[in-house]
């Protein structure tokens, strides 16, 4: 009996895991549409306030939401400048921490107009989930190399 009762917890346990999966996945799926469209109010809407960027030359926390949008902007004008023209991820890694947390990593590739060379990185990020919906709470662009005459004001993707 007690053995039944362990493989019925494993078995709930990998279904609530492939549930959290497939939220996060759709969850990137609405964030990359956005930045394909190049809408920063759509993708501001996928952070939370409170949010931090760590890149590799210092970090970012953003207070309030004027703070986040702003910076969504910034990145949005600045991948147009670069000839940004689509963006597809790949979900590579995702740890559930519940009851509201998860952790994913991602492999990012932007594809980029007149003939100039996609953009491949990857990025890790700690979301939350807030009113039922996740949000990014800190996003570590890890391997990420900006375009030339990238500033820190636009940080992140």
């Amino acid at each position: 009996m007690k053995e039944r009762a362990r493989i019925v917890s494993r078995c709930e346990a990998r279904a609530e895991s492939a549930r959290i999966r497939s939220e996060i996945a759709q969850f990137f799926e609405s964030y990359r549409y956005a930045f394909s469209r190049l809408d920063a109010e759509d993708v501001a809407r996928h952070f939370c306030v409170t949010s931090t960027m760590s890149a590799n030359d210092g970090d970012t926390v953003w207070t309030d939401a004027s703070q986040v949008l702003n910076n969504m902007v910034a990145l949005c004008d600045q991948s147009r400048a670069h000839g940004a023209s689509e963006v597809h991820c790949e979900l590579l890694d995702v740890i559930d921490q519940p009851p509201a947390h998860a952790f994913a990593n991602v492999r990012w590739l932007i594809q980029r107009e007149g003939g100039s060379q996609p953009r491949h990185f990857r990025t890790s990020y700690n979301l939350r989930l807030e009113a039922g919906q996740w949000r990014v709470l800190m996003c570590t662009a890890y391997e990420e190399q900006p375009p030339k005459a990238t500033s820190r004001e636009s940080r992140g993707v």
